[in-house]
This record gives C-alpha cells, sequence and structure tokens, in this order.
C-alpha cells in the first residue's frame, strides 16, 4: 500500500515508517485500556454497566449520545480478550471478577 487512512482521524498517511510508528503507539493504547479496565474491575466484580458508567474511553463528564453505544462495545471487546487470555472470569450473573 502507499496510503493508509485509519478511523481515527489521522488522516492520509504516505509513509509507510509514519503508519507503522501510529500503528504502534495504538497497539500500546490497547494494552493500556486493558490494564486500566482491570483497575476499574479491582478486587470487587462489575457488569458491563457500571463499567460503562466508570468509563474507560471518555471522561464522565462527556454527556454525548454516543458515549455509552461505544464504551459498551469497546469495554465488551477488552472484557472478551482478557477472558480469552484468562485474565478475567464472567460469572454466573454476567459480572466480572479479575482473575486471581
Amino acid at each position: 500500500a502507499s496510503v493508509w487512512i485509519t478511523s481515527h482521524h489521522k488522516g492520509a498517511i504516505t509513509s509507510r515508517s509514519d503508519f507503522d510508528v501510529l500503528l504502534a503507539a495504538f497497539e500500546a493504547r490497547i494494552g493500556q485500556r486493558s490494564d486500566r479496565l482491570l483497575e476499574m474491575i479491582g478486587a470487587d466484580t462489575r457488569s458491563l454497566d457500571e463499567l460503562v458508567a466508570q468509563r474507560l474511553l471518555y471522561p464522565t463528564s462527556l454527556a454525548e449520545g454516543f458515549v455509552d453505544s461505544v464504551e459498551r462495545h469497546t469495554i465488551a471487546q477488552h472484557l472478551d480478550e482478557l477472558q480469552a487470555q484468562g485474565r478475567v472470569r464472567r460469572l454466573e450473573d454476567g459480572r466480572y471478577q479479575a482473575a486471581a
């Protein structure tokens, strides 16, 4: 490819090295979000609704209509990944718990 377009407002990227740097930063951000989500769960259990209310992506003061939907989708993806890694368990009642 000679041009890369992301959905994260970076514009057209025409340098492979620039793209690689941005991609590495995005990959690191995903890991940071997973770690933050584990912190949000803590030693307790949390429902998806509680985690959405705590906000992983956006500040709690932002009240735009799309925020809860984006938070819910993103947190669910992270929880799925953390479950696959054995770092989080989904309990019978649907709540999440960090693995010991």
